[in-house]
């Protein structure tokens, strides 16, 4: 079963999109990122805020827009309320793909 996100744009950056993301009223906030895999991008691309408080901060890449889904579905559903989940995506199309998989299209 699919999961349904409710989500909202929290901002706009030069490298990723935060989102602001609610699933079955926990909240957490998703950076996506159009980026190489590299877990040593993420303190370039997400703001220091987000490392400053006590909530945990979880990277995976998108590597391919067919598996977006099923990807941001498992790790979502590990989240605790309050943590952020960077998901670096190869190409704009993955990026597109993890869009639509939070209702941003």
């Amino acid at each position: 079963m699919t999961p349904s996100f409710k989500t909202r744009i929290l901002q706009e950056l030069e490298q990723c999109l935060l989102l602001g993301v609610n699933l079955d009223d926990a909240e957490f906030t998703v950076c996506l990122a159009i980026a190489e895999p590299d877990i040593n991008l993420v303190a370039d691309i997400l703001p220091p805020r987000y490392f400053e408080n006590d909530a945990n901060v979880h990277v995976a890449a998108l590597t391919h827009p067919d598996d977006a889904g099923d990807t941001i579905n498992d790790i979502t559903f590990a989240l605790e309320p309050g943590d952020t989940v960077v998901f670096l995506c190869i190409d704009e199309a993955t990026f597109d793909a993890a869009l639509a998989v939070f209702d941003q299209v």
